[in-house]
This record gives C-alpha cells, sequence and structure tokens, in this order.
C-alpha cells in the first residue's frame, strides 16, 4: 500500500533531500493529518493508523479488528472520506 503520511518516525519517506521550508510545511502537514485522525470514530482511527502506521496491508489491519476484507474497505473508504472533509474544511 501507498504511504501518504508519515513514515514512523513522524518524516516523509524523502525529507533528506527537502529543503528547511519544505520540511516545516510537511510537519506541518503531518500535524494536521494526525489531529484529522483523532477525531475520527475509533474503529476507522484504529484502522488507519493500523495501515498506514503498523506496516500491514488493509486486509491484515482489518483481520486484526475481527473485520471482514471488505467491510475493512469500506471503512477504509469512509474514513478518507472523513479526513478529506475535516482537512478541506481547514482550509476554506
Amino acid at each position: 500500500h501507498q504511504q501518504w503520511l508519515v513514515c514512523h518516525d513522524g518524516h516523509l519517506p524523502d525529507d533528506r533531500w527537502k529543503s528547511p521550508e519544505e520540511s516545516v510545511l510537511d510537519a506541518e502537514g503531518s500535524q494536521r493529518v494526525r489531529a484529522a485522525l483523532a477525531t475520527l470514530p475509533d474503529k476507522e482511527r484504529r484502522l488507519m493508523e493500523l495501515y498506514y502506521f503498523g506496516d500491514v496491508n488493509l486486509e491484515t489491519a482489518g483481520k486484526q479488528m475481527g473485520l471482514s476484507k471488505s467491510w475493512a474497505s469500506r471503512l477504509h473508504s469512509r474514513a478518507v472520506g472523513q479526513l478529506r472533509e475535516i482537512l478541506e474544511g481547514e482550509t476554506a
């Protein structure tokens, strides 16, 4: 799966190639995403954390939570939509 948030150490994958300004913007973006994640309902938040920070695929993350593959996929889609709304609402 694609790591679209941050690496386990809190940095984006190619931080060593970024200017200080880009690194600051990325850190601010990461903080915004983490704050938005914290507002999700427990199941959605847990699934997103397992998938993006737990280094497992979506099916495995779902299994760890007792969810079927299809339900994990639906829950993931819902969580992504919720995050998009939260983050877009901040810029509006």
